[in-house]
């Protein structure tokens, strides 16, 4: 009795054979479930497609609502900051956009001499993007607007964190120290404006220098 030696490629097919039998049975038998599952498949696929071309779609109108915002605020038109900055905080609040719109419509306030709405809109804005890159700026401007509307006690105190966290030479200091002499000087505190002033003569550029030594002066004949 002969018999036939299999060779590697019979098992192959044979198992092949066997495979596809048995995920053909398999598919018969469950041909609901199989439909049901292959059709979440395309459901989950289309949705997240649909998503991130919706977030896509969402950023690039973002970005250029709070480029209106910043292009109206560079032109000194505040009035259309704050219309422009309701329409951006009504779709992204919660976006950085929103968050960057509040310290906008902060220093669009300031600029209009509306401090308590000023105040508002900085606080608002250092809630929601704490260390963010207008931090600074937002306290700075805080502080102007309690200056502005007479709280000088205040606004002296933000001054000198602004500065005690800043380096010497850095805009923001430059800009809180004299405006911390500034209110020292109407508070009548005269040597404690000229201790703010005198030191930041060493390194300063020719027009800062320029300003500093007009306010001393202004300060010594006060003093005298």
């Amino acid at each position: 009795m002969s018999s036939k030696r299999l060779t590697k490629e019979d098992l192959r097919h044979d198992s092949f054979v066997e495979t596809t039998a048995r995920i053909t049975g398999y598919l018969q038998h469950n041909f609901m479930t199989v439909l049901v599952v292959l059709a979440g498949i395309a459901l989950a696929v289309v949705v997240s497609v649909f998503f991130v071309q919706s977030q896509k779609r969402t950023a690039v109108q973002a970005d250029q609502a709070f480029f209106r915002v910043t292009s109206r605020y560079a032109q000194g038109v505040y009035s259309e900051v704050l219309i422009e900055a309701d329409a951006v905080l009504d779709r992204y609040a919660n976006r950085d956009e929103g968050k960057w719109t509040l310290y906008y419509a902060g220093a669009a306030h300031l600029a209009l001499s509306e401090n308590d709405r000023a105040i508002e809109r900085f606080e608002e804005y250092l809630v929601q993007d704490p260390g963010g890159d207008y931090e600074l700026s937002a306290r700075l401007g805080k502080a102007l607007a309690l200056e502005s509307r007479g709280d000088l006690d205040l606004a002296v105190e933000q001054y000198a964190l602004i500065r005690a966290e800043t380096e010497a030479g850095n805009a923001n200091h430059v800009q809180a120290s004299i405006a911390q002499t500034r209110a020292l000087q109407e508070l009548g505190r005269i040597d404690e404006a000229m201790a703010v002033l005198e030191p930041m003569l060493d390194g300063a550029s020719a027009e800062t220098r320029q300003e500093i030594e007009n306010r001393l002066q202004t300060l010594r004949a006060l003093r005298k």
